[in-house]
């Protein structure tokens, strides 16, 4: 999200609402902006996964099994090919896909999946604050640290982030 604006696919438990281009030659092209706001289920789904993980310590094929329990509940996600690639089940990669998307935490990162760059460098990632966000990190659901008491800013599949 660079400047509120969204920037790419929106992720599981948020909704892209579109505006309007704010640069008036762009909207006579029909271009738009996007903003993410929380998804209603979906966006419970994803708070309800990060104290599975994190207070329960439950372990991914455990989430799995209670997520797809109640289906609608507990939405399974759809694929940014649509619906006919969906499984309409839930994976162990997509859960920890939510789990370590930085988005989650408020963060847009952009480079994330990038593997090369023109001058076949590995990319850094670029880091942004966004203001509105599921909050699903570790520090907001009163998860932390047990050897220091500090509270975890980035929730990470499988290990305790230190």
């Amino acid at each position: 999200m660079h400047e509120g604006w969204n920037i790419g696919k929106p992720p599981y438990g948020y909704r892209a609402k579109h505006y309007r281009h704010p640069n008036p030659v762009k909207a006579e092209r029909g271009a738009t902006k996007s903003h993410l706001e929380p998804d209603g289920v979906r966006a419970e789904t994803v708070t309800q996964i990060a104290p599975w993980r994190y207070y329960e310590r439950l372990g991914y094929a455990t989430i799995v099994d209670r997520l797809n329990a109640d289906p609608e509940k507990y939405p399974p996600p759809v694929p940014p090919g649509g619906a006919a690639k969906a499984r309409g089940a839930w994976s162990k990669s997509a859960v920890c896909a939510i789990l370590r998307a930085p988005k989650y935490t408020g963060y847009q990162v952009f480079n994330r999946r990038a593997r090369r760059s023109r001058r076949r460098m590995l990319p850094r990632w670029s880091r942004r604050r966004m203001p509105r966000r599921v909050n699903t990190s570790r520090s907001s659901i009163g998860v932390g640290n047990r050897r220091s008491g500090r509270a975890l800013a980035m929730p990470w599949c499988g290990r305790w982030a230190m």
